[in-house]
């Protein structure tokens, strides 16, 4: 159904919009049709738009829009198919936003839209009734919308918008409620909940975070622009009727509640910009957060979102997200002056973190590779350094030494990774522990030869293994550390600490999505490789936040993640059937609450994408995958430039890693 109305539109759009005369399409606009309407929002031909604009096309939208306190049954005009009112919400939302029509049109309509959308911001703010329309399901379509339409009318070039709505009582409570609507009323948010389950848009839009985001970046704009008398309104304003939490006290709560992937569209990192002014206005005391200290509590915030992430498509929202949590974490070290004369030691703040992770996340966004943030992360690794040396920091790191050294060396066997990075932190470890000529001396003599785990003898050099999972446990062998794997796998994940477990089934989607998604980036690297990819095992390894891709030997594979006999034997015919049938290998890799999840699973040639080449159906059955190997990789490479990489080591090398990850 769903595709058979976006066909009918783009038809429209591509045989009919532009052709009829402007004013007809007004006409078909105020009797309520909806291609013309919705043509609006899709238009390419600005001109032909404009020219609907100003015959009066948003004018006999605003005219619907007046009559919201009637059913829409009444509203809409007989013979008029639009199917909802939230179309009339989205195109005005669309036309009220700066860019959209050239500069003096948008002026003329924005200014329009203020003088007749009073009656719509009663029905929407009215939280209690929650009716749009005569409808509570229409209210609840139309919040994203609507609070996309304040957003862009507060954070408008023209600041006269923005300074009408300002005065109108009841916008703050509404953008402040809008933004903690997790946490504010029950009944709102199960309402909410139970509308977005039953919405058949497809894609499904998430109402309640985008909303969110629209909200609070509102917020932001204006207690940049306007300044502290503007976040001072906005500051003590209670997040719902009989809550004791206001704005500015309820934000740690917030960013530890709020997880919707519309609040990471913008809101999150809005949102983390305006506790930083409120920190920073507040004195720099985080007792005024209802916390001991602020820095402590971001900490597994902005973990959360970097798990959260990391699997998916990173786009602008998470370079930004992160950048900004890194500058906000920063700032939040910073402690206050006491008594105006001196600060008060900054190492509190950072030990304080450091306990809950802080190290930890910097090697995760390092294993995460992504070049965009090695900046911002080097320049936030320069503030914790120069508080490696003071008692509070120190003390934090030489109790977790163990736990963080364990970190880095599972981030130094999953290349790439921001090399410069994980040195920085190595130097603050080292920093950190670093004791006196005579102690450090002492403390080499007095160590003693590491005992393996599972026999219990003293571990020599050149055969001691490590668990290549968490880096903490020592072996004398690679058979006893084989034998002892059933038993460690319970302690494995309690040493790893993070990322903290997934569960099966969120492994296999995550895992699949991530297969699809990087197939050519995959298959490009078996060809480097120079490996069939047929003949090799394809891993999407989620063991740590950052997944990784990898195509090994099957013995390579079940050297690196399996230690049962059994299992090994099993998967082994799995393989060579595979192999003979023209079938591909695949393993997804995670840690679950029972330890560590190896699979393995068959994509039969029928499972082919056809988007990686024209040729592929062509193929025989059992050459489908190797066709794909050979179009993508042909793509990607000539003979000549792969022979070319492979005779220059570094280079080879340097294009493998980029394989590697996303």
């Amino acid at each position: 159904m769903a595709s058979a109305v976006a066909s009918n539109i783009l038809e429209y759009v591509q045989t009919q919009w532009g052709k009829q005369d402007a004013n007809e399409i007004v006409d078909e606009i105020g009797n309520g049709m909806y291609l013309p309407t919705q043509a609006i929002l899709l238009s390419d031909n600005k001109d032909y738009l404009c020219k609907v604009v100003e015959a009066g096309g948003v004018d006999k939208i605003l005219e619907f829009l007046l009559q919201s306190n009637k059913t829409f049954d009444e509203v809409l005009p007989q013979g008029g198919d639009i199917p909802c009112p939230s179309i009339w919400l989205q195109v005005i939302n669309n036309c009220g936003k700066d860019g959209f029509l050239p500069p003096v049109l948008s002026r003329t309509v924005q200014f329009k839209i203020l003088n007749n959308i009073s009656g719509v911001f009663q029905d929407m703010a009215n939280f209690e009734e929650r009716k749009l329309f005569g409808s509570s399901d229409i209210w609840a379509k139309c919040l994203m919308f609507f609070t996309g339409l304040l957003s862009g009318l507060l954070t408008s070039q023209h600041k006269q918008l923005g300074d009408f709505l300002l005065k109108q009582r009841s916008l703050k409570d509404f953008l402040v409620r809008v933004v903690y609507i997790e946490m504010g009323d029950a009944k709102v948010l199960a309402d909410l909940e139970a509308f977005e389950q039953r919405d058949d848009r497809v894609p499904k839009p998430d109402i309640i975070g985008s909303s969110q985001s629209n909200c609070a970046f509102a917020i932001k704009y204006l207690s940049e622009k306007r300044g502290k008398d503007v976040l001072g309104g906005f500051a003590p304003i209670l997040i719902s009727p009989g809550s004791d939490l206001r704005m500015a006290t309820g934000l740690i709560k917030l960013f530890q509640s709020s997880k919707r992937d519309g609040w990471y569209r913008g809101g999150y990192s809005s949102m983390l910009i305006v506790f930083l002014q409120l920190y920073d206005w507040g004195g720099r005391l985080s007792g005024k957060f209802n916390v001991d200290c602020v820095s402590s509590e971001l900490v597994p915030v902005v973990t959360q979102h970097l798990t959260k992430f990391a699997t998916l498509v990173r786009d602008r929202f998470f370079i930004e997200n992160i950048s900004t949590g890194l500058v906000v974490l920063g700032a939040t070290f910073m402690t206050p002056t006491i008594k105006g004369r001196r600060q008060a030691p900054i190492d509190y703040n950072v030990a304080k973190a450091i306990y809950t992770g802080l190290l930890e996340y910097c090697l995760d966004l390092c294993d995460c590779n992504e070049g965009r943030i090695a900046k911002a992360l080097e320049g936030f690794l320069q503030v914790v350094s120069l508080t490696a040396k003071l008692p509070a920091t120190k003390k934090a790191i030489r109790s977790k030494e163990e736990e963080i050294r364990a970190k880095i060396e599972r981030v130094k066997d999953r290349l790439p990774y921001l090399f410069s990075c994980v040195t920085s932190i190595e130097k603050i470890v080292d920093t950190a522990v670093t004791r006196a000529g005579k102690e450090e001396k002492a403390d080499e003599e007095n160590k003693e030869a590491p005992s393996c785990e599972f026999c219990y003898e003293k571990c020599s050099k050149g055969t001691t293994r490590k668990c290549s999972f968490c880096k903490s446990i020592i072996y004398c062998s690679s058979d006893c550390l084989q034998l002892n794997w059933m038993l460690h796998q319970k302690s494995c994940l309690l040493l790893r600490k993070y990322p903290a477990p997934s569960t099966s089934r969120q492994i296999q989607q995550d895992g699949h999505a991530l297969f699809f998604r990087f197939l050519p980036k995959i298959m490009v690297q078996a060809s480097l490789k120079g490996y069939s990819i047929l003949y090799c095992i394809v891993v999407i390894d989620m063991a740590e936040v950052a997944p990784m891709f990898r195509t090994l030997t099957p013995d390579q594979f079940f050297q690196t993640y399996m230690v049962d006999e059994d299992t090994i034997e099993t998967s082994k015919e799995v393989f060579e059937r595979n192999k003979n049938e023209g079938s591909l290998t695949v393993s997804y890799v995670g840690f679950t609450e029972e330890g560590l999840s190896v699979s393995i699973l068959s994509f039969s040639p029928g499972s082919v994408p056809q988007q990686l080449g024209h040729s592929i159906m062509e193929a025989h059955d059992s050459d489908r995958w190797l066709q794909a190997q050979r179009e993508v990789s042909g793509k990607s490479m000539q003979p000549e430039m792969l022979q070319k990489l492979q005779g220059n080591p570094n280079l080879w090398q340097q294009s493998l890693l980029q394989t590697m990850k996303p």
